[in-house]
């Protein structure tokens, strides 16, 4: 399960794995969390009952974790830990393809942060066919699915509803973007053929889900 809360990568590590503690900024117990304390980088949690890994995820949206990149759990049932946040949360699910053209990505601008285009399921759809409609909907492009590339998880608040989106993201050949044009009433002012350098860069300050897929293509196809 790739989670992100709050747009900050949640990660769950059984208690048997080995760990290096350099790889973080900070070590905490479940019990001894402050919530008046300011915390920054990656954060390491020891010990976590899944009622304390659901209530600590709320307070990843005060400004006490605003600077929080990550937050590692140490949990004996990832599992059942995993079910209970999907218990807790409404589910929605997406699809959205990562689509490319000559070695370039079909790249989106909505609400002045670049993206990969996506959207909702309508209905019964399936992953499959949700993400080739979504990329011409969203961008006129006409593509198809080579393959699933990876899931994605990521929260937000709906009308005082807390939301866990799954999106399902495809790897893309693009067949004719003859009519390519954004879907402005989606909030898409500018789509982009980039290349993998031009990719990463825009996403610099994009959303750490889409940087996850980007980083997921990359390391399957390019390195």
């Amino acid at each position: 399960m790739k989670l992100f809360i709050n747009n900050k990568r949640i990660k769950f590590i059984h208690e048997s794995k080995s760990l290096k503690k350099s790889e973080f900024d900070s070590f905490l117990y479940a019990n001894h969390i402050d919530a008046n304390q300011k915390y920054v980088g990656k954060i390491l949690i020891y010990k976590c009952l899944d009622a304390q890994i659901l209530a600590f995820l709320k307070l990843l949206e005060t400004p006490a974790f605003e600077k929080v990149n990550s937050v590692s759990f140490i949990t004996e049932d990832i599992e059942q830990t995993e079910k209970a946040i999907k218990t807790d949360f409404k589910i929605i699910k997406a699809a959205g393809g990562l689509v490319l053209k000559d070695d370039k990505i079909l790249m989106i601008n909505r609400l002045n942060t670049w993206d990969l285009p996506k959207g909702k399921l309508e209905n019964d759809e399936n992953n499959a066919i949700a993400a080739v409609r979504e990329v011409e909907e969203e961008c006129g492009v006409l593509a198809e699915n080579r393959t699933k590339l990876c899931s994605t998880w990521h929260s937000y608040t709906h009308k005082d509803k807390r939301i866990l989106k799954k999106t399902t993201w495809y790897l893309m050949s693009c067949l004719d973007d003859s009519n390519m044009n954004p879907q402005t009433e989606e909030g898409i002012t500018e789509i982009k053929w980039m290349s993998v350098d031009e990719a990463t860069l825009a996403l610099t300050t994009s959303y750490k889900s889409i940087k996850y897929v980007l980083k997921k293509y990359k390391k399957k196809y390019l390195d």
